[in-house]
């Protein structure tokens, strides 16, 4: 009988052992599914006046603000050394492509000692949509940004409707870039 009582362990200690071990990774896993939902889903209810943003081309001039006026924007803020965001180019000169009359897809040069190389990147790839550098102007209308990429959807009333951080999958781009076309 002695035997016996020392193999068999009492059935309520099982399954809280069993729980305990599994709290780590249950809460890194909600910890996790909440940063993915906060950077990628986060509507900021704000407006943004394009026409206070001031873009500057690359090459120090001002962009045409006819060429934003009653379009939809895509204002993406990248870097040419950020892998995340040499990922997302192609997928921002699709967008351009599909919405040619009503959106215009931006991408402001979050590293001012990376225009020559960013021109270069997106030249050696094809990619038409305007360049900007990242000003005071920018900064003081939008703030600082989380991270690299970041990339707002602008409805033409000057709506964010989605602002994404972090490598957003092309099809989330595309239905962002539809919720501000409606917008």
């Amino acid at each position: 009988m002695d035997t016996l009582e020392q193999n068999s362990k009492p059935a309520s200690a099982t399954p809280v052992s069993r729980w305990l071990k599994r709290m780590p990774a249950v809460l890194i896993l909600a910890f996790l599914s909440f940063r993915f939902f906060q950077l990628h889903n986060f509507k900021a209810p704000k407006r943004i006046d394009v026409a206070q943003l001031r873009l500057i081309n690359l090459d120090g001039t001002p962009m045409d603000s006819g060429k934003l006026a009653g379009k939809a924007i895509v204002l993406n803020f990248w870097a040419p050394w950020c892998p995340p965001c040499r990922l997302e180019t192609p997928w921002l000169q699709h967008l351009q492509d599909a919405h040619r009359s009503d959106l215009v897809v931006v991408g402001v040069v979050a590293d001012s000692d990376q225009y020559k190389q960013a021109q270069a990147f997106m030249s050696s790839r094809g990619i038409t949509y305007p360049l900007a550098r990242e000003t005071p102007s920018i900064t003081n209308v939008i703030g600082n940004t989380a991270g690299l990429p970041t990339t707002f959807y602008i409805s033409s009333s000057g709506q964010v409707v989605h602002a994404a951080t972090g490598l957003t999958p092309e099809t989330l781009m595309k239905h962002y870039a539809n919720d501000a076309l409606r917008n």
